[in-house]
C-alpha cells in the first residue's frame, strides 16, 4: 500500500517538474522569438507572471506530495513498532506519546473497555501508577462510554464539550477538532483512541480516513496480540476458572515476600477467605453456578487489593492473600470491606435467580526481623497455618465474619523457635449465613 502510495506521488512530481520545464522553454522562446501567435493576448510581464504563479503552486505540488511521502514513513514506522509491541505498556506508550509527539497532536487519549479489570492489572504489574495518566481511560462496561464514541466508523470533527469532554478532561487548553479511532476486534468494540488538535482543519468531516483507519485496525489487533501474550505467559501461574494465581505461585511468592519484609523489618498478613456454604450452592443450583460464584468473588477480591499484593485461589472455595507492609489493622480493614462488598452483592446464577453469599476470613501478620534465625521455609508454614486456624475460628462462630491475631516467633534457648497461640480477636458482625 505504502510503495504504490510513494510511487504515485513521485511519478505525479516528475510530471510536473517537465511540465514546468516545458513552460519555461515555451516561455524563453516567446520572449527570444517574439512568438506571440501561440499566446497573442499576453505581454512579457504577464507572461513572468504566469510563469511565477505556476511556479509556485507546482512547488507547493511537490512540498505537499514529500510531506505526504514522510506521513506514510512515519506511520508505516509506528505500525511496526506496534506489531512488535512486548507487553500492553509498550503498546500504550507508542499510542500516547510516541504517536502524539510524531505528528505534532495536542493530545492522545485511549478508553478501552475492560470488565474484567485484566488489563488494568496487566498494566500495574508493569508498574503502570493508572491515576498518573489521565489519558488512559477504562470502562467497566461499553454503554459507560460516553456519547459521541466512535461506532464502528471514525468520527472527525469539530470538538463537542458535552460529548468530548470525559476524553479529554485533563486538558487546559480546549482541542478545537477531534478524531475518535474505534478499537474493534470480532465485530465488538473494544476502545478508542482519541486524538485531539488545536488545528481548525486538522479533523474534518468528509475527509479521506485511510490511514487512520488503518492504524485503528493495527492497533486493534496489536492490543489483542499482547493480551493473549500476557495470558500465555500466566498460564502456569494461573487459575484457569477465576483468573487469580494459583498455590504454585502462592508458595513461591510467600518466601519471596518473607525475605522481602525481613530486610525491611516490615510487617506481612496472610488473608484466606473461603466461601460459606458453598457445597450448597453447588448443591441447589449446579457446579455452573458455584463456578458463576468464585469468578465474582475473585473480581471483587482482586477490586479491593492492590497489585503489590498477591492473590491466589488456593483450593475449592479458598482463596488467600498476602499483604506485604500491612499491620493488621490495616489488613482488618481491608478483610472487612471485602467480606461486606461480597455480602452486599447479588449473584446472578441464571437468568432467573439470584443469590446472596457471605465469605468468612482468617487474617494474621507477622513482624519479622534479620535478628531472626528461623528459616523462611518455617516462617511460611507457621504463617499459613495461623491463618487458616483463624478461619476456621471465623467458621466455628458463626461464618460472615473476620477473626484476626498476631504471629509471634517466640526463640527457646537453643535458638529454636516455638509458635505462640495467635492472640485473636472477633469481630461482632451480625451472622447472615
Amino acid at each position: 500500500m505504502f510503495g504504490a502510495f510513494v510511487d504515485q506521488h513521485t511519478n505525479l512530481e516528475k510530471y510536473s517538474l517537465s511540465a514546468l520545464a516545458k513552460l519555461k522553454l515555451a516561455s524563453v522562446a516567446q520572449l527570444e522569438v517574439g512568438n506571440t501567435a501561440s499566446l497573442p493576448l499576453m505581454t512579457t510581464q504577464e507572461l513572468q507572471q504566469e510563469n511565477n504563479r505556476l511556479h509556485r503552486q507546482i512547488k507547493a505540488i511537490i512540498t505537499n506530495i514529500r510531506r505526504n511521502e514522510k506521513k506514510s514513513q512515519r506511520f508505516q514506522e509506528l505500525e511496526l513498532s506496534l506489531i512488535n509491541s512486548g507487553s500492553l505498556q509498550e503498546w500504550a506508550h507508542l499510542l500516547l506519546n510516541h504517536y502524539r509527539e510524531l505528528f505534532e497532536l495536542q493530545a492522545v487519549t485511549i478508553q478501552l473497555i475492560d470488565p474484567s479489570y485484566e488489563m488494568r492489572h496487566m498494566l500495574e504489574q508493569d508498574g503502570v501508577k493508572l491515576d498518573e495518566h489521565p489519558n488512559l481511560q477504562f470502562a467497566d462496561h461499553p454503554f459507560e462510554v460516553p456519547a459521541g464514541y466512535p461506532q464502528p466508523e471514525p468520527y472527525l470533527g469539530e470538538y463537542e464539550h458535552e460529548q468530548h469532554k470525559k476524553l479529554f478532561h485533563y486538558l487546559k487548553a480546549t482541542p478545537i477538532t477531534v478524531a475518535l479511532l474505534p478499537l474493534v476486534r470480532k465485530n465488538q468494540l473494544v476502545g478508542s483512541i482519541n486524538l485531539a488538535s488545536q488545528e481548525h482543519h486538522r479533523f474534518v468531516p468528509g475527509t479521506a480516513t485511510d490511514f487512520l483507519e488503518r492504524l485503528s485496525n493495527i492497533a486493534a489487533a496489536c492490543l489483542t496480540s499482547v493480551g493473549n501474550s500476557h495470558r500465555l505467559r500466566q498460564l502456569g501461574v494461573t487459575d484457569p476458572l477465576t483468573g487469580a494465581n494459583n498455590r504454585r505461585f502462592f508458595d513461591q511468592r510467600l518466601n519471596e515476600a518473607i525475605s522481602f519484609v525481613r530486610r525491611k523489618q516490615a510487617p506481612l498478613c496472610c488473608l484466606f477467605f473461603d466461601v460459606d456454604h458453598f457445597k450448597q450452592v453447588n448443591d441447589t443450583h449446579g457446579h455452573k453456578a458455584g463456578d458463576k460464584v468464585l469468578k465474582e468473588v475473585a473480581i471483587i477480591l482482586r477490586k479491593n487489593l492492590r497489585t503489590s499484593d498477591v492473590l491466589a485461589r488456593y483450593g475449592g472455595e479458598e482463596f488467600a492473600a498476602l499483604l506485604v507492609e500491612t499491620d493488621l489493622q490495616k489488613a482488618d480493614e481491608i478483610a472487612n470491606r471485602i467480606r461486606e462488598n461480597v455480602e452486599a452483592k447479588r449473584f446472578v446464577v441464571d437468568k432467573e435467580t439470584t443469590i446472596n453469599i457471605t465469605i468468612s476470613v482468617g487474617v494474621t501478620c507477622i513482624n519479622i526481623s534479620d535478628a531472626m534465625e528461623a528459616d523462611t521455609g518455617s516462617i511460611a508454614e507457621a504463617l499459613v497455618n495461623a491463618a487458616d486456624e483463624r478461619l476456621y475460628e471465623a467458621k466455628h462462630q458463626g461464618r460472615n465474619r473476620v477473626v484476626t491475631g498476631l504471629l509471634e516467633l517466640v526463640f527457646a534457648e537453643e535458638e529454636s523457635f516455638q509458635l505462640d497461640p495467635p492472640q485473636g480477636y472477633v469481630e461482632q458482625v451480625s451472622d447472615s449465613a
